[in-house]
């Protein structure tokens, strides 16, 4: 993942992720993109952030979360593995 830059350094029509020291009833990062001069969250707030890195790629959810639709969860305990669903 990338360090935190400078937002004078963000791209331009691109999402980011954005850091705002001044955002107090809020999560301090959020997704956002820059309106004309200013800085917009995905909710349209205006936001004045100080820093911002690129959006990671998301993570790989058949390996993060495997659906396990005939486990018996929740109510046995389950033995399976995420190669059981990835091989058939």
């Amino acid at each position: 993942m990338s360090n935190w830059q400078p937002i004078e350094t963000a791209p331009e029509g691109a999402d980011i992720l954005g850091f705002c020291p001044g955002c107090v009833k809020t999560s301090k990062v959020k997704v956002m993109h820059r309106m004309g001069a200013s800085w917009v969250t995905q909710g349209q707030m205006s936001v004045a952030p100080t820093h911002w890195m690129p959006i990671p790629e998301p993570p790989n959810v058949i390996e993060a979360m495997p659906i396990q639709p005939w486990c018996g969860w929740p109510w046995e305990p389950c033995t399976c593995t995420p190669g059981d669903f990835l091989n058939g």
